[in-house]
């Protein structure tokens, strides 16, 4: 009989052995997978493939800056593998300059000697504990073990070595599955998951004064509920794309409304439309939301002025819904001049609600017979429609790319093609805009999109970006010299 235990002992172990799997085998990702298992503090979490993004912007070939690039790129490649990307996670909760309580990044390492040496020739000490090797500088600690490095930056005192001990020994645990691992498995330059569970949990706002009843009820709707997004850079445009990963409770409770024949449209006057946003929603869910879970809201429009209050207060039990139908839109329409400039004029529509008729008639007697500012106001039971009245054009006409404007629960677009962008004078961080044709954006209760498409349909859409402001410090510095 010994003999037959012992060989169970064996197999067991063998078993064990080979399920357990060796950690040193882990990507970045499965490292940040297995941080966040049963962690309710992580609120925003994903990879940035860094190495993928440079390349894309042709960083080797920027003036003045590649040799130095391309020198620090090389010393970093020869200790961290960046073909993984860079894993990172943001813990709450967050202060109100959005700063996270916690960040964490995650990489996988090629040469352990390497980074240390890298880490050390910038003044850094290195110390070490176990198979760790760390260092603390203020706000910022970085832990490396034989094939993974955490920098930690986290507000205020703390012990760094206790931090990074504890940071290591949750990625030791199995990786998460389901919505985390979905997530994480995306395609993209950058993937982020947002977890408003963990975000609830670990925020302090007014959710916290709801009744027992209502704050269980906003539980079940966050519980296990995310937001997963990625971002790519390709040829001619970026793409930011958006999916709601709810629970049923929350889908069931959402109230954008798709209309695929997009009558909005037809209400939103004649021109050449070079910007507009549209809304449709369901104003009767939108107004039970808020009133179960934001109840300081509708207080909050009732303090900004008397007029609102008792506005409000005519409305009765569902106020937003009897005053809005929930349909809002707005272009802008104008011609180009030979300069490049546009004469902009706007044409605006608010549906009205149920008692919109009372709002209308106060409205329709409040406003000038000439108009307000120029603009040509039409107020009647059902809507408000403001005009500027320039344009000479018999309809609305809307540019290709934004085929879908007006079918979902919101839509907006820009269009730059043909304008002057430089004559504006944007300040250093808008002036990527000067790279960009057009912009269209949708959302509904799925997700969302947006797609920035650049004015080179051929290059990555990054380098464009760059030479713009290559050519600028190209001005900068001719103008000096």
């Amino acid at each position: 009989m010994r003999k037959y235990t012992f060989l169970i002992t064996i197999v067991a172990a063998f078993f064990m052995l080979s399920c357990s799997g060796d950690l040193s085998d882990r990507t970045a990702q499965e490292y940040l997978s297995a941080y966040m298992k049963d962690n309710k503090q992580v609120v925003l979490f994903g990879k940035i493939d860094a190495k993928q993004i440079l390349e894309k912007a042709d960083y080797k070939n920027i003036p003045k800056a590649a040799v130095l690039l391309k020198s620090e790129m090389q010393q970093y490649e020869a200790a961290l593998d960046l073909s993984q990307g860079i894993c990172f996670a943001l813990e709450g909760p967050f202060a109100k300059d959005a700063a996270p309580s916690k960040f964490l990044a995650f990489v996988k390492v090629k040469s352990m000697d390497s980074l240390t040496s890298k880490i050390t020739s910038l003044g850094l000490m290195m110390e070490e504990e176990g198979d760790m090797k760390f260092t603390q500088d203020n706000d910022v600690s970085i832990g490396v073990k034989e094939h993974l490095a955490i920098f930690i930056t986290k507000k205020g005192n703390y012990d760094g070595k206790v931090a990074l001990k504890e940071a290591f020994e949750k990625t030791e645990q199995d990786p998460s599955e389901g919505k985390i691992e979905k997530i994480l498995s995306q395609k993209g330059d950058i993937l982020m998951g947002v977890s408003f569970q963990n975000l609830y949990a670990t925020s302090n706002t007014s959710l916290e004064e709801l009744p027992p009843a209502k704050k269980k009820q906003f539980e079940a709707l966050v519980n296990d509920s995310y937001i997963q997004s990625r971002i790519s850079f390709e040829k001619g445009q970026a793409v930011f794309e958006s999916q709601n990963l709810f629970s049923k409770e929350l889908m069931d409770r959402m109230f954008f409304q798709e209309d695929p024949g997009a009558a909005i449209l037809a209400k939103l006057g004649k021109g050449n439309a070079r910007l507009g946003v549209t809304m449709n929603m369901d104003m009767n869910k939108m107004e039970s939301f808020v009133d179960d879970f934001a109840p300081d809201f509708k207080r909050s429009l009732s303090r900004l002025s008397f007029q609102m209050q008792l506005i409000m207060s005519s409305l009765g039990d569902k106020p937003l819904t009897n005053l809005l139908n929930g349909q809002l839109g707005l272009v802008m329409v104008g011609d180009m001049m030979r300069d490049g400039s546009l004469v902009p004029d706007a044409n605006i529509y608010i549906g009205l609600g149920n008692k919109g008729k009372d709002v209308s008639e106060a409205l329709a007697a409040f406003l000038p017979k000439d108009g307000l500012y120029g603009m040509h106001v039409n107020v009647n039971d059902k809507e408000v429609y403001i005009a500027s009245g320039g344009s000479d054009a018999k309809e609305l006409s809307i540019p290709a790319f934004a085929a879908e404007f007006g079918k979902k629960g919101v839509t907006a677009f820009i269009n730059f093609d043909g304008m002057d962008m430089e004559s504006l004078g944007l300040r250093n961080e808008g002036k990527a805009l000067y790279a960009f044709r057009h912009i269209m954006v949708t959302v509904d209760n799925n997700g969302s999109q947006m797609i920035i498409t650049g004015k080179n349909p051929d290059e990555n859409i990054l380098k464009q970006v760059v030479n713009v402001y290559v050519k600028d410090l190209e001005k900068s510095i001719g103008a000096i010299n």
